[in-house]
Formats: structure tokens, C-alpha cells, sequence
């Protein structure tokens, strides 16, 4: 029977109707789809959370996992914060706070996690303002706002003390400071400044200092320190310094070494230790640098200087990997962190990724799509689309999980409305 031209619209504002409305939405995928190269472009998924009423996560929060439970943080239309835990096995919510902090930043990328939670305690820094939140409840358990200059939002915990860079102002000129405070209260402690000479005043300051890196040795905790001094405010050049200080006896190990100079960008990340070797990334650029002498081992500078070679990298088992943060040519690498060796790179893939994750040797990271990579051989096994085709959240919300009692582990992936949770590869 034919249809009438009035039959005809009636039927087409339907399909249009429906179209918009998600009557045709396609259905969770039963198995997994794998490319011509047996690359996985799709995959079931174990469970998933709508997260749409918390506008999910805000750049460079990594999930803290406690328990049975993942904790996402988010930040809904109305600017007000949102934690919610979810139930690993099921992806219910286990529970949810909706006030915690102003303006959500948190820790940076997956080669930090840890370092700013122990148990169930989570230490978190907006800006000027620390805070200790209870991962069993999402209750906030003291918070402090510190006057001066934020030098970065990443935490490191060491014992019951965690450790960070601050500027804390001396007649109008931020003076960077390392900083000791207490996981358990707002208290903390000044404990050294770097020495940033006076040579250009550059926005209420002489320089600036990254992410320390604190470890224990024969029983004496030290801080590799990574900082820069101003040198020209039109270009906005500066150099690029390190030093170690041994807090045990209060002295220096060693005291500034340069390694070169760098443009608008000083360093990425916090530093990364492999046996003797501390790894730093200035802009563009990698060294490898003897952790008690400040020795320079290795230096990789074949980066382009349009902010290719800033990475987020981190050691897994005996290799160095790196993941380009920016720029406009993406690459993929696994190096030898004792000589600064390439092993694999895979070039035209990665970029725009603050986390990347680690378990049974794959290395997994999230541009717009999960990839996932053989750590020994660089084979490409995953490029895995959202399953409603939303672009996967580049700067948060990932984070991988080992199993237990012999199955694989999962990793947790966020689109900005919907949290997802997928079987590892292994």
C-alpha cells in the first residue's frame, strides 16, 4: 500500500523523533571486535555508570580506588563538587558527597597514583587549599588554605607526612619552598628553598620549583628537586635547575646543577627514580641524571620544540614509558632509563594524556579512545572506542585495577557523561 505525501512526513518526523530521542540506540556489544590487524576497536563492558549529573571530572583527577570501590570526582552545572564511589563488581554507588572543594584539580596522571593516597586517606590540593578526605564515606576530614603561590596540584606521602612545592611570599617575591604537612591535620612545615638567584623579577617572582621527588635511603629520606630561575621576561626564558637535599642531615647532596634552558615551559611531571638514575623532563627534553651527584647520563633533545617532547612517562618493571602530553606529533616509547636507549616507539599515536596505566604488561592510555600496548613488544592490542561513541576523557577519570583470586583486572574509563568499567587485557 502506497503512502500518501501527508503518510510520508508523518513517518519521517517519527524516525527523526525516535533518532533524537535514542530509540535506536545501538546495543551493548556481545564480544569483542578486532580490526584487520587484530587491533580491539570494541568491547563488551563489565558495567557502566551514568555520571552525567556530576559533569564528571574536571583535568587531571586520577580515581582513587579503596576497598571494593572506585571514588570519582566531578563537578556539576551548578559549580558544586561531587565524590562518588562505585561499587567495583556491580558499578552501583556505594555512596556520595557533594561538597568537598571549590574548584577540583587533585593529582596528575596515572604515574602518580599513590602518591598522595595512603589507605583511606586521600590528601587533594586546589590551588592553595589542602585537603584530607575519607575515602571510606567521601567525608572531608580537615583542609587547610595556605597564603602564597600554588607550584603545582601533586602530593607526595611518604610515612604519615606528605610533601609539596609552594611559593610563600618574603616582600612581595614568592620564595619556592619545600613543604612537609601531616595526613592526619592542617599542619605543615617549611623546610627548605631551593637557591633561585634574584635575576629577574618575572610576575612577583625569581623562579619556580616542580614536584619534588622524596625517597628513603639507608634509613635517610631525601628530596630531588627540580626548579628554575627567570632570565628573560619578554621571552619568557628561564633555567633549568636540579638538586638533591637530604633531609636526615638537613644538607645538600649536591646543589644546583643546570641542564639547559628552557622556553615558557620548565618542567613537566615530578621526576621518576630507576635504581640511580632520577628522570626529568624540561621542556621538550629528557635527561637521566645520576640521583646523589647530579651527574647527566643520558639527555634525549631530538623532540621538536613545539611541545612534542613533553610526556607523561613513568617506570614500569626495567623500562622507562613515555606518552606525549602536547605537541603536534604524537608518539608512543619505551626507553632505557639506565642509557636513554629508544627500545619501540610508535609514532602518530598518543598525545593529550595526563595517566597512564600499568598491569600485567600492558600499558594503557586514554586519547578520545583507550590504547593499550604490549609493554615488551610496542604491539598495538587496543584502540578502543566508547561503546555510545562519546570521546573517552583524555586528562581523567582512568584508572586500571589488578584482579583478584586469579582473574583479570579492569579498567575504569570516563566519558564526560557516563563512567565505564571493561575487563584488562590480561
Amino acid at each position: 500500500m502506497m503512502l500518501n505525501i501527508k503518510q510520508t512526513i508523518h513517518v519521517i518526523c517519527l524516525l527523526l523523533i525516535c533518532a533524537c530521542s535514542g530509540c535506536f540506540k545501538e546495543d551493548p556489544l556481545e564480544k569483542e571486535v578486532k580490526d584487520t590487524y587484530g587491533v580491539v576497536t570494541g568491547k563488551p563492558y563489565l558495567w557502566k555508570a551514568d555520571i552525567s549529573g556530576i559533569r564528571q571530572v574536571q583535568i587531571g583527577l586520577t580515581p582513587a580506588v579503596y576497598e571494593n570501590t572506585v571514588v570519582i570526582a566531578g563537578i556539576n552545572f551548578l559549580r558544586n563538587n561531587t565524590l562518588t564511589a562505585f561499587d567495583l563488581d556491580t558499578g552501583k554507588v556505594v555512596w556520595k558527597q557533594h561538597k568537598f572543594l571549590p574548584l577540583l584539580r587533585g593529582n596528575i596522571g596515572g604515574s602518580q597514583l599513590g602518591y598522595n593516597q595512603k589507605d583511606n586517606i586521600w590528601i587533594l590540593q586546589e590551588s592553595n587549599t589542602f585537603y584530607a578526605i575519607d575515602l571510606q564515606n567521601g567525608n572531608t576530614l580537615w583542609e587547610e588554605e595556605i597564603e602564597g603561590v600554588a607550584e603545582g596540584a601533586v602530593v607526595q606521602i611518604v610515612g604519615d607526612s606528605y610533601y609539596f612545592s609552594f611559593g610563600f611570599y618574603t616582600d612581595s617575591t614568592a620564595r619556592s619552598t619545600l613543604v612537609k604537612g601531616d595526613i592526619y591535620s592542617p599542619q605543615y612545615t617549611k623546610i627548605m628553598s631551593p637557591p633561585i638567584d634574584s635575576i629577574q623579577h618575572f610576575i612577583f617572582r625569581y623562579g619556580g620549583m616542580g614536584e619534588p621527588y622524596m625517597y628513603e635511603e639507608n634509613g635517610e629520606l631525601h628530596a630531588f628537586l627540580q626548579f628554575s630561575e627567570n632570565v628573560n621576561l619578554n621571552e619568557s626564558q628561564s633555567f633549568s635547575y636540579i638538586a638533591s637535599y637530604n633531609l636526615s642531615t638537613n644538607s645538600y647532596d649536591f646543589e644546583k646543577t643546570r641542564l639547559d634552558d628552557t622556553v615558557s615551559l620548565p618542567f613537566g611531571q615530578r621526576p621518576i627514580m630507576y635504581q640511580d638514575i632520577m628522570i626529568v623532563n624540561p621542556d621538550s627534553e629528557l635527561y637521566g641524571i645520576e640521583k646523589t651527584t647530579g651527574k647527566i647520563v643520558w639527555h634525549l633533545d631530538n623532540f621538536q620544540k613545539n611541545g612534542d617532547g613533553i610526556f607523561t612517562y613513568a617506570i614500569h618493571e626495567d623500562k622507562l614509558y613515555a606518552v606525549n602530553i602536547s605537541g603536534s606529533s604524537n608518539s608512543v616509547m619505551a626507553i632505557d632509563p639506565l642509557t636513554g636507549r629508544v627500545l619501540w616507539q610508535d609514532k602518530g599515536r598518543g598525545g593529550n594524556t595526563t595517566s597512564i596505566d600499568f598491569l600485567n604488561g600492558v600499558l594503557y592510555f586514554i586519547d578520545g579512545e583507550i590504547y593499550a600496548y604490549d609493554t615488551d613488544s610496542g604491539e598495538l592490542l587496543w584502540q578502543l572506542k566508547s561503546p555510545e561513541n562519546e570521546s573517552f576523557n583524555n586528562f581523567a577519570g582512568f584508572r586500571v585495577i589488578p584482579g583478584k583470586n586469579g582473574q583479570k583486572g579492569k579498567v575504569i574509563a570516563c566519558t564526560y557523561n557516563t563512567a565505564y568499567c571493561f575487563e584488562a587485557e590480561r
